[in-house]
C-alpha cells in the first residue's frame, strides 16, 4: 500500500501543478490555439473550471491502475463508465440548464468527485477482501512459492 500512497502523492503534485498553470496562465494556453474574442473568453473560463478536477482525477487514476494491477480491471472499467457516461452526460445537461455553458464545465469536477468516491469505495472493498490479509508479505511469499513450484512441474 505504500506504493499506492507514493503514487497518489506524486500524481496529485503533478496534477496540482497542472491546475495551477491552467489557473495562472489560461490566456497563454488558449493562445496556443490562436483563440480570440469570445472563444478566448469562454476557453479561459473552461480551462480554469475543468482544471479543478485534475487532483481528484489523479487519485482516481492511480487507484484504477492498482485495480488493473491486481486483476480487478472491471473496477477500472466501472469507474470510467461512471465518470464518462453515467455521471458527466446527465450532469452536464442538468447543470447547463441551471448555469448555461458554465454548467457543462462544472460537470467535470463534479464527475471526478463522484468517480473518486466510487474508487475509494471499491478500494476499501478490495483492501478488506484481499489486501488486508497479506500480513507482512507472508501470504504474498507463499503465493510466489506456489507459483514457482507449479512452474517447476
Amino acid at each position: 500500500m505504500s506504493c499506492l500512497k507514493y503514487g497518489i502523492i506524486i500524481a496529485v503534485c503533478i496534477m496540482t501543478a497542472g491546475t495551477t498553470i491552467f489557473n495562472l496562465f489560461p490566456d497563454v494556453l488558449m493562445s496556443l490555439f490562436k483563440a480570440e474574442g469570445d472563444l478566448l473568453t469562454v476557453g479561459i473560463k473552461c480551462l480554469k473550471t475543468i482544471s479543478l478536477s485534475f487532483p481528484f482525477a489523479a487519485i482516481a487514476i492511480i487507484i484504477g491502475t492498482l485495480f488493473q494491477a491486481t486483476g480487478h480491471g472491471i473496477y477500472s472499467m466501472i469507474i470510467s463508465i461512471m465518470r464518462q457516461l453515467v455521471v458527466i452526460v446527465p450532469l452536464a445537461f442538468i447543470l447547463s440548464k441551471v448555469y448555461g455553458l458554465m454548467g457543462i464545465w462544472y460537470a467535470y469536477p463534479a464527475a471526478e468527485i463522484v468517480s473518486l468516491t466510487l474508487s475509494l469505495i471499491l478500494l476499501r472493498k478490495l483492501y478488506k477482501s484481499e489486501i488486508e490479509h497479506l500480513e507482512d508479505g507472508k501470504k504474498a511469499k507463499t503465493l510466489v512459492e506456489q507459483y514457482n513450484a507449479a512452474e517447476a512441474k
